[in-house]
C-alpha cells in the first residue's frame, strides 16, 4: 500500500505536468492570454523540476545504499517518513539488509580472531614459504624460534641453517625432514611438515617446524634408564651371591687357620685362599657400590621448583671452591651481571650440577698452567637463561666429545659415568638441557640452557 501510495503521487505530479503543458500549449496559440501562458509555462516546469526531483530520491538512494554496501560503510541510515510510508518502508529494507551485513561482518570478524588466537597458541611454529620466496610467521612460536632476526625471505634463514631454506624449498607435501637449526649456540633439531594451499590463485607452503631436541632427550634416558635398571638389576642379582659366598669362604678360612695354627704347609695354602677370598669379596664389593650408583640414574625425583636467583645461586655454590682453589693456584672469574635473574628450578638438582662441573673443571685443570674457571650468566634473545662454566684446560678431544653425556662413559680412571649423564637427566627434567663445545682460545664450556 506504501508503494500504491508513491505511485499515486507520481501519477498526480505527472498529470498536472502534462496538463499544464497542454494548457501551455492551448495559451500559446489564443491571442490575450499572455499573461496566463507565462504563468502556465513556470508552473509546468516548477512540476517538471518537482516530478523529478521525486523520482531521482528513489535511484540516489539506491546509489547510496550500493555505495555503502561496496565500501564497507554498513553504518549508514535510511529514513523518509517525509515522503510516505512507501519510501520508509523502502529505507527500513535498505538499513536491515546493513544492518545484516555489519552483524555478519562482525560474526566474521570474531570467528578470524578466535582462529588467530588458536593459531597463536599452537606450540609448533608455523610459517607460510610463498613461489617468490617470501616468507610469514603466522603465531608466536615461530617467531621465538627466529628471535630477533627479521624472516621476511628465503635468504634470511641463511642466519640459522643453510639446509633449512633448501629443506623448505623442496620438501613436498606428505614428507616429513630433520633438519639442524642453530640458534643461541645451541643445536636445535627440527622436524619439517608441509601442506600445498591456494588462496585467490596464489599458491603457498604452510610449513611447520616442530622441535624435538626435548622429545629426543627424554626419549634417550628413558631408553637409558630401562637399560640401566635392567643391567643394575641383573648384575645385583648375580653379584651379591658372589660377595657373599666369598665373605662367608673368608671367615671359613680363618677359622680353619686358628683349628690348625701348628701346620705351616696349610697355613700358607690357606693364607692364599683367604687373600683370594678378600680380594674376591672386595672386588665384589666394589662393583656393587659401582652398580648402586647409577640406580640415581633410574629414581631421579621430579624437580621441586621454585623461583631461583641465579647470580645468589652461583655465588654461595661456587664459595665451597673458592678457598681450597686459592690453595691450588686455579682462579674463579665470576661474571655475573648486575641485573638480577629468575628462573624456575630445584636449587638443590642444580646446586649438584654445577658442583660436579665445577669438579670436572678441576681435574681438567690438574696439568694447566695459570688454571682458571670462568663462570658467567646471561639472557638470550629468547628469554633463556644460560649459566656457561668455562675452563682454560686443554679441551674436550673431538672423538669424545658426543659421549660425554652417555652414562658409563668416562675419561677418569676412578670415574664411573654417571654424573655428567646425571646432569643432562636433570636438564631434561627441568624442560632445559645442556651443551658442551670447545672454545677457540682452548678449554671446555658447558653450557646450561633453561
Amino acid at each position: 500500500m506504501g508503494f500504491n501510495r508513491f505511485s499515486l503521487l507520481l501519477s498526480i505530479r505527472v498529470c498536472c505536468l502534462m496538463a499544464s503543458v497542454a494548457l501551455a500549449a492551448f495559451l500559446w496559440f489564443t491571442p490575450g492570454y499572455t499573461a496566463t501562458f507565462v504563468l502556465t509555462v513556470i508552473v509546468a516546469v516548477g512540476l517538471g523540476f518537482e516530478t523529478r526531483k521525486f523520482v531521482s530520491k528513489t535511484n540516489a538512494e539506491l546509489t547510496r545504499f550500493l555505495e555503502s554496501v561496496r565500501h564497507g560503510e554498513l553504518t549508514q541510515r535510511f529514513a523518509y517518513p517525509e515522503f510516505g510510508s512507501g519510501f520508509e518502508k523502502l529505507g527500513e529494507t535498505f538499513t536491515g539488509i546493513l544492518s545484516d551485513l555489519q552483524q555478519k561482518r562482525t560474526e566474521q570478524e570474531q570467528t578470524l580472531r578466535h582462529l588467530k588466537a588458536l593459531v597463536e597458541q599452537v606450540p609448533v611454529p608455523l610459517l607460510s614459504l610463498y613461489e617468490n620466496g617470501e616468507i610469514v610467521l603466522w603465531n608466536h612460536n615461530a617467531r621465538k624460534l627466529f628471535g630477533t632476526v627479521l624472516v621476511k625471505d628465503k635468504h634470511d634463514l641463511a642466519h640459522f641453517s643453510s639446509h633449512l631454506a633448501t629443506t623448505l624449498v623442496n620438501i613436498r607435501p606428505g614428507e616429513k625432514e630433520l633438519v639442524e637449526f642453530e640458534a643461541d649456540g645451541s643445536t636445535h633439531k627440527l622436524t619439517v611438515s608441509v601442506s600445498h594451499i591456494i588462496i585467490a590463485g596464489k599458491q603457498e607452503k604452510l610449513i611447520s617446524l616442530q622441535d624435538i631436541n626435548s622429545e629426543l632427550g627424554l626419549a634417550q634416558l628413558q631408553a637409558w634408564q630401562a637399560l640401566v635398571r635392567v643391567l643394575t638389576h641383573e648384575i645385583m642379582n648375580s653379584i651379591t651371591p658372589v660377595a657373599s659366598l666369598a665373605d662367608t669362604t673368608s671367615h671359613l678360612v680363618k677359622d680353619i687357620k686358628q683349628n690348625y695354627q701348628h701346620s705351616d704347609m696349610l697355613l700358607a695354602d690357606l693364607d692364599d685362599v683367604e687373600h683370594a677370598a678378600d680380594t674376591l669379596s672386595r672386588r665384589s664389593n666394589g662393583l656393587m657400590q659401582f652398580v648402586g650408583s647409577y640406580k640415581k640414574l633410574t629414581r631421579l625425583p621430579a624437580p621441586n621448583l621454585q623461583s631461583v636467583k641465579v647470580n645468589e645461586l652461583l655465588e654461595q655454590t661456587i664459595a665451597v671452591f673458592a678457598q681450597s682453589w686459592q690453595q691450588k693456584g686455579i682462579t674463579i672469574d665470576m661474571q655475573l651481571g648486575s641485573a638480577p635473574i629468575l628462573i624456575d628450578a630445584d636449587r638443590s638438582m642444580i646446586e649438584q650440577i654445577i658442583v660436579n662441573i665445577m669438579h670436572n673443571a678441576e681435574h681438567a685443570l690438574s696439568q694447566s698452567n695459570n688454571p682458571k674457571v670462568t663462570i658467567g650468566v646471561h639472557l638470550t634473545k629468547r628469554s633463556r637463561c644460560v649459566i656457561e662454566i668455562a675452563d682454560n684446560g686443554p679441551g674436550v678431544a673431538d672423538d669424545i666429545i658426543s659421549k660425554v653425556f652417555v652414562p658409563f662413559f668416562t675419561t677418569k680412571r676412578e670415574g664411573t659415568g654417571v654424573g655428567l649423564a646425571l646432569t643432562q637427566q636433570i636438564m631434561v627434567a627441568h624442560g632445559g638441557q645442556v651443551n658442551v663445545r670447545n672454545l677457540e682460545s682452548g678449554g671446555a664450556c658447558f653450557s646450561l640452557v633453561f
